[in-house]
């Protein structure tokens, strides 16, 4: 069986990264395990996910910022720093913001890289002939840091792999416009895996040198053990959920505005997550009108979210953020055949259409919420079967965990039958 490192922010620990659990339930049956828990703060040890016990985690702590700072010594000995300055140079992008962000990322793959290393000359010692997969999770510093580990191995037969989301992707998402060594990052790895076409499109037009090595490889869900959806709610009321980070991006307190201008159907609405934003949230809610229920949940364990939908008659999951990647969220309710109302943002137009749910435009404002609320509620049982069977079917075609984790460990078996790695 070939060895997989995955390079993963603070997993299995804290609430980061919920969606790789249901990834690692595929990758066990293939590979040994070795986790290595990145960014780790100790306050997360409180919350473990459950994992296969034949997985291995090596913690890698948070640090305190002057530790970082002590490592600024080795980047300055990193040629690649230097060669991101020109390019920040000529690109008119060099500042004081960017350079701290470059210093912040070179420094942190240093430190990791060192950490992950010493705890590989305890664990297991790898042969020149072992064929291994380093993994990182996000396309931030992550894959930079898999290379660097790969090239202090002895044997030749590894490869570098990472996925891409949606901050880890768009530079535009970050301050300045600005992800550290790109080229370097895309460079060092053999395969970046895009969990969109959009995200894959924004690459191969951004680093066109590199298109050969991007693919789309969509996450996916299994509700296993949870029993379908209840049937749409049989009274008038009308039964929505939301499920993401309370934070400004997610515009939350717009669907709260759109549930005011609602009067005439009553509206029973289940808000899963936390974050910032939640106080206001909360203030808004206890202005809605008595036709208007709502339940903030708070951060619920993605267990108790897969029970609620098996258990509740939930009739339409709203998403209305500036910006997704494909949001597991969405596929979670389609698997249960809850049809979706989103708005036409990122990766959102590969998941909800016109047959699962509404899409609606990038930037609505709370009228137009609420009058599309109030017309999907208006459909009488058939059309609204007709939504629930859709949704249910679009899940078992293109976001089954199942189907889609099997294709993305053929596709890394692939890596193996093609060229030898890469080093830089």
């Amino acid at each position: 069986m070939r060895k997989m490192i995955i390079l993963a922010n603070a997993f299995p620990y804290g609430t980061w990264e919920p969606y790789l659990a249901t990834e690692l339930r595929y990758l066990v049956r293939k590979y040994d395990i070795y986790i290595y828990s990145l960014m780790l703060r100790k306050e997360q040890l409180r919350t473990c996910r459950t994992i296969d016990p034949g997985i291995k985690v090596g913690k890698i702590f948070q640090r305190h910022p002057a530790v970082y700072f002590l490592w600024i010594i080795r980047v300055l000995l990193d040629v690649h720093f230097y060669e991101e300055v020109i390019y920040l140079s000529h690109a008119g992008n060099l500042n004081m913001t960017t350079v701290k962000n470059l210093c912040k990322f070179l420094s942190r793959a240093h430190y990791e890289k060192h950490q992950i290393l010493k705890d590989v000359k305890k664990s297991w010692h790898p042969t020149i002939d072992e064929e291994l997969v380093i993994y990182a999770y996000r396309s931030e510093y992550q894959p930079y840091v898999a290379r660097m580990v790969a090239n202090k191995f002895p044997n030749n037969n590894i490869k570098v792999i990472s996925r891409a989301h949606s901050k880890d992707l768009y530079e535009y998402r970050n301050p300045k416009n600005y992800l550290p060594c790109r080229k370097l990052t895309f460079q060092s790895v053999d395969r970046v895996y895009c969990v969109s076409d959009h995200g894959y499109q924004y690459l191969t037009n951004r680093f066109s040198k590199h298109k050969n090595k991007f693919v789309v490889s969509r996450l996916g869900v299994n509700r296993s053990g949870y029993n379908n959806s209840r049937s749409r709610s049989k009274n008038s009321q009308l039964k929505i959920a939301t499920c993401s980070a309370l934070i400004p991006e997610k515009r939350i307190e717009l669907l709260v505005q759109a549930l005011k201008l609602i009067k005439n159907i009553d509206i029973d609405c289940t808000i899963f997550g936390s974050g910032p934003e939640a106080r206001n949230i909360i203030a808004e809610v206890s202005l809605l009108g008595k036709n208007i229920n709502v339940h903030v949940m708070g951060n619920t364990a993605w267990e108790k979210i897969m029970k609620w939908y098996s258990s509740e008659s939930c009739d339409l999951l709203v998403n209305v953020s500036t910006i997704e990647g494909v949001p597991v969220s969405i596929m979670e309710a389609l698997s249960f055949g809850v049809p979706v109302m989103a708005t036409a943002v990122g990766g959102n137009v590969e998941i909800v259409n016109d047959d699962n749910g509404i899409l609606l435009p990038a930037n609505p404002g709370p009228s137009l919420i609420a009058d599309a609320l109030e017309k999907f509620a208006s459909l009488n049982h058939k059309g609204k079967d007709s939504y629930r069977r859709n949704a249910l079917n679009s899940w078992e075609k293109n976001w089954n965990a199942e189907v889609n984790y099997s294709k993305f460990i053929l596709n890394i078996e692939e890596l193996f039958v093609q060229s030898p790695g890469i080093s830089v």
